[in-house]
């Protein structure tokens, strides 16, 4: 089974047992603010299982996908998140995202740069990505730190779900960065 592991997490492919402690997450409002349509809505039941079934059967679909973020020390092992890679169509182009959403509880500790970081690192190494992109709202300022620190650069608007989004990107050769943002690289 798939499995990545950092200091102090662990991503692993979601399973149907996993939705309890997603749909927790996905319920909370201020969760929901900058993810899809970046409306502040949580997500009832109903709709994070299917969800969570999407989730799941992108896993056969890309061989990758949104993995759940588990911490021995958080959550009882449950999920306190996700993170991975998703593809989206973008201006016509194929685009590799590396995405991630934790429940509040896990904000501000560094979780979010952790797992993008081995996300992004298992995206250059053994998916042999070229490119990564994140896609960002503007006003959320916790990801557009986590995305300069992944090495991305901004790119240029796009939009996405109706929403102008930063989107940052960053090259890569041999499974290293080229070229990457210095700190502070940002949009205006």
């Amino acid at each position: 089974m798939f499995r990545l592991e950092t200091p102090r997490l662990v991503l692993r492919p979601f399973t149907l047992d996993d939705l309890d402690p997603l749909a927790e997450a996905l319920a909370d409002p201020e969760v929901m603010r900058y993810v899809g349509e970046g409306e502040a809505v949580g997500k009832t039941r109903a709709q994070s299982e299917r969800m969570l079934r999407e989730l799941i059967a992108e896993y056969d679909r890309w061989g990758y996908g949104l993995w759940a973020v588990t911490s021995a020390e958080e959550n009882d092992g449950r999920p306190i998140g996700w993170c991975g890679l998703i593809q989206w169509e973008l201006d016509g182009i194929t685009e590799v995202e590396v995405a991630y959403l934790l429940g509040r509880p896990y904000w501000g500790v560094g979780y979010a740069t952790e797992a993008a970081t081995a996300v992004r690192d298992y995206g250059i190494g053994p998916v042999g990505r070229t490119r990564l992109v994140s896609l960002v709202y503007p006003a959320n300022e916790a990801s557009l730190g986590v995305v300069r620190k992944l090495g991305m650069r901004y790119e240029r608007d796009a939009e996405f779900f109706g929403k102008r989004l930063l989107l940052h990107s960053l090259r890569a050769e041999g499974g290293a960065i080229v070229d990457p943002a210095p700190d502070g690289d940002r949009a205006s």
